[in-house]
């Protein structure tokens, strides 16, 4: 009896020892960070985590962003640079250059219009070297006029100077009519160039100033 006693004894203060120790032992789990760690820690871990992936992703965007709108566009054969392909605007050419005329139904392009019209077509205001491209250009003119008008006027990249009539570049060719000869002050102004053509195959310079309004313009480019 005094034997058995003792034993439970003997377990009972064994059991004692192994929860005391195992009361003040480190968990392992706890060490290494995973289970047993402080929730409040982990999450702040995570929350900065997700705050990193996300300025990863608006650093990655803002690139390409910048890539899209720095990098020269074109079209063409679909090469980054590449020039456009406008072989179907050339209405006529010359000496390696090709012409193509804007006409509204409205006159409301001033000279400075006229210049972004050409600028977004990829070309620019056009200077007409002589009388035959000016013939050719009037004739695809005509029949864009709308039937109730009788004349249309477009900018070109001419200028004059009203008091001597004479007109820059030089070799541009001119059929001209220009008021400057009044030598009135407020003509002095008027140093931008329109070609005036009417239906009944008349065509003509004409000068004024850079806000007066036409119908168009004639925009030139590189023969493709």
């Amino acid at each position: 009896m005094t034997s058995n006693r003792k034993h439970v004894d003997d377990e009972i203060k064994g059991s004692w020892r192994r929860a005391i120790t195992l009361e003040h032992r480190p968990s392992k789990l706890s060490v290494n960070g995973h289970i047993g760690s402080n929730p409040a820690e982990s999450a702040s871990k995570r929350k900065k985590i997700v705050v990193g992936v996300i300025i990863a992703l608006v650093l990655v965007a803002v690139l390409i962003a910048l890539l899209v709108v720095l990098l020269p566009k074109g079209k063409g054969d679909g090469a980054v640079g590449a020039p456009p392909d406008l072989s179907e605007y050339c209405i006529t050419s010359f000496n390696g250059i090709c012409y193509w005329v804007e006409v509204r139904r409205k006159q409301e392009v001033d000279y400075f219009k006229a210049v972004d019209i050409c600028k977004q077509m990829s070309m620019q205001i056009a200077v007409i070297p002589n009388a035959d491209i000016m013939l050719l250009i009037s004739n695809k003119i005509r029949p864009r006029e709308p039937s109730y008008r009788k004349w249309t006027s477009v900018w070109m990249g001419v200028t004059i100077d009203p008091m001597t009539g004479i007109l820059t570049p030089r070799d541009a060719y001119g059929s001209f009519f220009y008021f400057g000869l009044l030598n009135a002050p407020y003509q002095k102004n008027w140093n931008k160039v329109y070609l005036y053509v009417e239906k009944r195959h008349v065509f003509d310079y004409v000068n004024a100033d850079a806000t007066h309004l036409t119908y168009g313009v004639v925009c030139s480019f590189p023969e493709p």
